[in-house]
């Protein structure tokens, strides 16, 4: 997705309710990483405990 704002709303909604082959399939690592103080912003606090937890590297970046 080249539209910042188009993905990070597409990333929201993936990291709440997506299911594993749609976050592999639509998640560009390093996208999440750049944009993870904006999506922490955007999400829902359990959410983002959740993926930190998973990828401790989201809360250093």
């Amino acid at each position: 997705m080249g539209d910042p704002g188009e993905r990070l709303t597409l990333y929201c909604l993936l990291l709440d309710c997506g299911q594993r082959d749609d976050i592999i399939r639509y998640v560009n690592a390093a996208l999440l990483r750049q944009d993870w103080p904006r999506i922490r912003r955007l999400t829902a606090r359990r959410v983002t405990q959740l993926w930190e937890r998973q990828l401790p590297d989201l809360v250093a970046g």
